[in-house]
């Protein structure tokens, strides 16, 4: 099924990973840098950006992203990158 999405988090980054025929899109948050100020949510304009479980990260029992990211919204255009 085309595309095909991956989310992973690998070496304290969030990676997201859009694969179409011959072409592959990668997005990526670092973790140790993402304060969760909000602007990549504010300026995404396929609303695909949110907050991500923050409780979670808080009390720091889970490897997770303040923000998150869903695949199949994002077109990978590199507006929330470029902003932050």
């Amino acid at each position: 099924m085309l595309p095909s999405y991956l989310k992973k988090i690998e070496d304290n980054k969030l990676v997201i990973e859009q694969k179409l025929l011959t072409t592959k899109s990668n997005l990526v948050v670092d973790l140790d840098r993402c304060t969760g100020c909000g602007v990549c949510i504010d300026a995404c304009p396929e609303e695909a950006v949110s907050e991500g479980p923050l409780g979670a990260v808080n009390r720091g029992k889970a490897q997770t992203s303040k923000v998150d990211v869903d695949p199949k919204k994002c077109s990978y255009c590199g507006v929330c990158t470029i902003l932050c």
